[in-house]
């Protein structure tokens, strides 16, 4: 069975799958398939979860968008076809765009030169923390819980 491309004419879009396509495109946070099926039952009520993973597959495969397996996560759909890397939080999850410095390729053919082989592009993956799920910032928010806490046990000065 061949699979049509992008370009081919004879592709058939069906409401679903534009309404996936589109969804995946609005979102720069990188979503998942239970994300996309949330927002696609706002306007069309009767999609299944079935119809959205298939929808968001058949566009992976045709190259629409990109199927992200960040560490081993949950899938996520990136519509940015452009060359980028990404920066997963180990903490909550989050993924962002990182931008590709110029003639990054070729530098690492020429550092990375493997015999017998040919290299024709990588893939970057960088993980940490965002700044919500940084150390520093947890230990600001126990804090100031602490301190809401101590305020409501605290005497009325009156």
């Amino acid at each position: 069975m061949e699979t049509q491309g992008v370009n081919d004419p004879t592709r058939r879009d069906t409401r679903q799958r534009a309404l996936v396509y589109e969804i995946v495109a609005a979102s720069p946070a990188h979503p998942t398939a239970e994300w996309v099926y949330a927002r696609a039952r706002r306007r069309m009520p009767r999609i299944s979860l079935g119809t959205v993973y298939r929808n968001l597959q058949v566009l992976a495969r045709e190259g629409r968008i990109r199927a992200l397996d960040a560490f081993g996560r949950t899938t996520r759909y990136d519509a940015d076809l452009s060359t980028h890397h990404h920066f997963v939080c180990t903490g909550c999850g989050a993924i962002r765009d990182v931008p590709k410095p110029p003639e990054e390729d070729e530098r690492l053919r020429e550092l990375f030169a493997i015999p017998d082989f040919t290299i024709t592009g990588h893939r970057l993956e960088f993980e940490g923390r965002c700044a919500q799920c940084s150390p520093t910032r947890k230990r600001e928010r126990a804090r100031s819980a602490e301190s809401k806490k101590e305020k409501r046990r605290a005497p009325c000065p009156h």
